[in-house]
């Protein structure tokens, strides 16, 4: 890497810890979060698109964001991601958006954990469609306990709702299954959906939450990634992606970084190299694009020695096409500028490489390369 990359690089490392060491407590939230993997550090989430679910629309819908609590704690409020776009008729919401029943309930303790239907905090929200995203205030305080399973309860009171209803947006991944996203099991971190009064609740495992909880005592916990930005950055010869990482939690030793991407053709290898903040290469190896049948995203992994990332250290983990090697990145885009609380083990945001200087990815510093660390 040149003098003036080198420069920028560290540039944009110690910008990052000056904000993780300054940044506001929530930042540090998810040291020992129950509701992730813990043996997963990085944006390990598999998205394809946002999917919306009609709280409505069908008779007895019930959408559930089942979690796992990672605080032992007290709440009032809860960020969530109602949407009603009108860019199709009805597909989103109709009406006057209903009115919105938003419930805390515990966990039945089945092997299906279901919701128990025992009302731990309860809202109303009678006018939807004033505001997608929205933090949701609770009429009572909500006590919850960690390493416990939780429901947030979305559910339409109106009269008729069959023709006022609003959505919620969830990620969606194409390829669904148990355990698909690697970041979070099925059990800990699932949407729920009753489709209507003939059905089950059951699973969705194709979808994602997205929600922020407002802990009193400034804990956060949640999943924030807001949006996916298919297809949105080619790299192809001369360039480079990658991450800069600082450590917001504690140490971790790993030994096998996967990243999500797209190979745009059937030749070359994608070079992968992890380093620390002085440039200092740590591990590094490559992926080759003329082993890989069928091609679309997925995770590709390589696997190295183990390697130690300090608590408040600054890292980088780069991808490199060679030898005619080209690929697609959908980077995945964190909720700040919608008011989500970032709650992460991590600090940093997506940056490309390309014509002699490091700029963040699509013009953007709100975005993440699809990666994890184990």
């Amino acid at each position: 890497m040149c003098h003036v990359c080198r420069s920028i690089y560290a540039f944009v490392l110690t910008v990052l810890l000056l904000l993780a060491s300054t940044g506001p407590a929530a930042a540090n939230s998810q040291q020992n979060d129950g509701m992730l993997r813990g043996d997963t550090f990085g944006g390990g989430w598999t998205a394809d698109s946002l999917s919306n679910v009609e709280i409505g629309r069908f008779a007895g819908r019930v959408v559930s964001y089942r979690f796992r609590a990672s605080h032992t704690g007290t709440f009032r409020a809860v960020e969530l991601y109602l949407i009603f776009r009108t860019i199709c008729d009805g597909c989103y919401a109709d009406g006057d958006g209903g009115v919105i029943q938003v419930q805390i309930q515990s966990d039945d303790g089945t092997s299906y954990h279901l919701p128990s239907g025992v009302s731990l905090g309860s809202t109303i929200i009678t006018n939807p469609m004033q505001k997608w995203n929205r933090v949701v205030q609770f009429s009572n305080t909500v006590s919850i306990q960690a390493d416990t399973l939780y429901h947030i309860i979305l559910t339409n009171l109106d009269s008729d709702p069959i023709h006022n209803y609003i959505s919620i947006d969830s990620l969606y991944n194409t390829a669904g299954g148990t355990d698909s996203q690697p970041a979070a099991n099925t059990t800990d971190l699932a949407v729920l959906v009753q489709l209507d009064s003939k059905h089950a609740m059951q699973v969705n495992t194709h979808l994602v939450p997205i929600f922020s909880i407002y802990y009193d005592d400034g804990y956060r916990q949640g999943q924030t990634y807001i949006d996916v930005l298919q297809n949105a950055l080619l790299v192809t010869a001369g360039m480079q992606v990658s991450e800069a990482i600082v450590v917001n939690d504690n140490d971790h030793t790993f030994d096998r970084v996967s990243v999500r991407f797209n190979p745009a053709a059937a030749c070359g290898d994608i070079r992968v190299t992890i380093t620390d903040s002085t440039n200092r290469v740590l591990a590094n190896g490559s992926i080759d694009l003329t082993k890989i049948v069928g091609g679309g995203y997925a995770w590709y992994t390589v696997s190295f020695g183990s390697i130690l990332f300090s608590k408040g250290a600054g890292y980088s983990v780069a991808l490199a096409p060679e030898n005619g090697a080209q690929f697609y990145i959908s980077p995945i885009q964190q909720g700040t500028q919608y008011g989500f609380q970032w709650e992460n083990r991590y600090l940093g945001h997506c940056q490309v490489f390309s014509q002699s200087q490091w700029t963040g990815c699509l013009s953007r510093t709100d975005t993440d390369i699809p990666f994890y660390f184990r």
